[in-house]
């Protein structure tokens, strides 16, 4: 399983690579969330992991070039950051 998550204005887009990983037999589900609402990471996070499943891997790519972890990181840098993307 992979869960796509985008800004919600991106939805559309994350359908169409949702619809492509199925096509090729994956399983794939789309969320658009604003990363940049920490509640709304939240829920986003319970709703994956009661309906789909454990989250074992995240990736935190939103191009902007930083040199930190994301799990040692506050939410108000973390909002920052997103904001730069």
């Amino acid at each position: 399983n992979v869960c796509v998550v985008r800004r919600p204005s991106s939805l559309s887009k994350l359908q169409e690579l949702v619809m492509d990983i199925k096509g090729e037999g994956g399983a794939a589900h789309a969320f658009g969330v604003d990363a940049r609402i920490e509640e709304d990471v939240v829920k986003m996070v319970a709703e994956i992991e009661r309906d789909i499943g454990d989250i074992e891997v995240c990736v935190f790519n939103i191009g902007a070039n930083v040199h930190f972890s994301v799990l040692e990181t506050s939410v108000r840098v973390y909002s920052k950051v997103w904001q730069m993307a």
